[in-house]
Formats: structure tokens, C-alpha cells, sequence
């Protein structure tokens, strides 16, 4: 197992470990884009931010993936998620977070 599969098997366990805490969805998510894991990077985002809506680094490293991929709409909705959830002060509901149009 190189470096890259180390680092990541050391951000699943902490996932494993603390399954809630946001920067590690990030990180993953950042590490799974880079590896070409277009769906699992996503997944990986979607649920960091199903825990965590207020967390502003998952959407910009979302918006960091989607862009990279020409992915407009995508950027549209997840300005639309982040508008409401930093707005009013407001954090998405878990529901919102799951009904979203973002692939």
C-alpha cells in the first residue's frame, strides 16, 4: 500500500471512528475526486454534508469537483444549498440535503 492508501485508510478509520465529523467527508471526498472516483467522491460530500449542512469547506470542495467537471447545474444547486443554509442562519435539513438534484 503506497502513501496515498495509507492516508486513506487512516481517513476511513477516523470516519469509522468519529462518522460525524465533517473535515474527514472533505478530505475523503477530495482524495476520491483525485483518484477519478467522480460517484464516490460525491456520495462521500452528500453525506457530510447530510450531517453536517453548515460545514462551508464540503461545499466548496464539492463546487471545486463539479466545476472541474463542466457540471453548471450541479454549481446551481449547491449555491442554491449553501444561500440556504448561511443566509438566514438556518442550517438544510437532512431532508433537503437528501431530495437534492445534485448527481
Amino acid at each position: 500500500m503506497g502513501e496515498t492508501g495509507k492516508a486513506r485508510a487512516i481517513v476511513e478509520e477516523g470516519l469509522r471512528l468519529a462518522p460525524t465529523h465533517a473535515p474527514l467527508y472533505r478530505v475523503l471526498g477530495a482524495m476520491q475526486d483525485v483518484a477519478g472516483e467522480v460517484e464516490e467522491a460525491r456520495a462521500s460530500f452528500r453525506e457530510g454534508l447530510r450531517l453536517n449542512p453548515g460545514y462551508a469547506q464540503l461545499y466548496h470542495a464539492w463546487a471545486r469537483l463539479e466545476g472541474k467537471l463542466g457540471n453548471w447545474e450541479a454549481l446551481n444547486e449547491l449555491n442554491k444549498r449553501a444561500k440556504a443554509s448561511f443566509s438566514s442562519g438556518a442550517e438544510a435539513t437532512a431532508a433537503d440535503t437528501n431530495n437534492s438534484n445534485i448527481t
